[in-house]
C-alpha cells in the first residue's frame, strides 16, 4: 500500500469511526429548511423533504426523501401536470393536499420519470412512501397500490424503500423499513389535543425489516414524550417523538445505544 493511499484509508476509517460515535439517535423526520444537512448527523436515519434539501451527498446519515403516493400539495412542481391531466380527485381538508388517482398508470410514469430521478441525483439513499393509508381509505384497489410500489423497486432496485403505515399491504411490497406513525399517541386536528391510544397496537411483518415509529406530543410535556418513547422501545421500534408539524427538531430524544431518554 502506498503512503498516500494509506493516509486516505486512515482518514476514511477515522471518519467512519467518528460518524458511528456521533450518530446516536435513531430517527429524524424534518420537513423544514432551517438547518444545514450536517446538523442532522446525530441521527442514524433521516427523512427530509427533497424540495427543501436538494443535495444530501455530504450527509453521513442514511437519508430518505419524502414522496407522497396518494396526495399532492400545490407546492410540488408536478402538481400542475397532475391537475391538467385530470389526475386529482378531491382534497384532504386537514393538510390541504389533493388526492391522486393512481389507477390509469399515468401517476406511475410521472413518479418513475420525473419525481424520482432528481431525488437520486440529490444523493438520497431511499424513498419514504407516504399517504398509502389515504389510498386505502379511498378504496383504491390494493393491487394498484402494490403494483405502484413494485414498479418503483423494479425501476430503481438500489433505492431503499420505507413505507408509512399501510399495514394492509406491507407484507406484499418490497420495502426495507416500515414506519408506525401515530400508533401510540393521537392528535385531534379539530380540538388540537393529544391523547394516548387506549389499546396496544401491534403489527409484525412476516419478514425481518426495520421498524421505526413516530408519535406526536406537546413539547411542553417532556415527561409524557419520554413515556411514549418507552412504549415504543418496548414494542421494538426505532422511535421518534416530535411535534405534529415536523418542522422542528425534537425536544426529547432517545439514545438507543445507551438506553437513555434525553430532555
Amino acid at each position: 500500500m502506498s503512503y498516500n493511499k494509506a493516509i486516505v484509508t486512515g482518514k476514511l476509517a477515522l471518519l467512519l469511526f467518528a460518524t458511528s460515535l456521533y450518530a446516536k439517535y435513531p430517527l429524524l423526520i424534518y420537513y423544514g429548511n432551517s438547518y444545514d444537512v450536517g446538523h442532522f448527523e446525530r441521527y442514524e436515519t433521516v427523512i427530509l423533504d427533497p424540495d427543501q434539501y436538494q443535495n444530501v451527498e455530504k450527509l453521513a446519515s442514511r437519508s430518505f426523501a419524502y414522496v407522497s403516493l396518494g396526495e399532492v400539495s400545490r407546492c410540488r412542481t408536478y402538481y400542475r401536470t397532475l391537475k391538467e391531466e385530470g389526475l386529482l380527485d378531491g382534497k384532504n381538508a386537514e393538510w390541504g393536499s389533493h388526492h391522486i388517482k393512481i389507477s390509469n398508470g399515468r401517476w406511475r410514469d410521472l413518479l418513475l420519470e420525473e419525481v424520482i430521478p432528481p431525488i437520486i441525483e440529490a444523493g438520497y439513499d431511499g424513498l419514504f412512501l407516504d399517504t398509502v393509508d389515504s389510498l386505502i381509505a379511498r378504496n383504491e384497489s390494493a393491487e394498484s397500490i402494490i403494483n405502484l410500489v413494485w414498479a418503483i423497486k423494479k425501476r430503481y432496485p438500489k433505492l431503499k424503500l420505507m413505507l408509512n403505515r399501510g399495514f394492509e399491504i406491507a407484507d406484499q411490497v418490497p420495502i426495507d423499513a416500515l414506519l408506525y406513525e401515530s400508533t401510540i399517541s393521537h392528535y385531534d386536528y379539530k380540538t388540537e389535543m393529544y391523547s394516548l391510544f387506549p389499546y396496544d397496537f401491534r403489527f409484525y411483518p412476516k419478514r425481518k425489516i426495520e421498524r421505526f415509529s413516530v408519535d406526536y406530543w406537546d413539547p411542553a410535556e417532556p415527561k409524557k414524550m419520554a413515556e411514549i418513547y418507552r412504549i415504543a422501545l418496548k414494542n421494538g421500534y426505532k422511535p421518534l417523538v416530535t411535534t405534529i408539524t415536523l418542522t422542528e427538531l425534537p425536544k426529547v430524544r432517545c439514545d438507543i445505544s445507551k438506553n437513555i431518554i434525553e430532555y
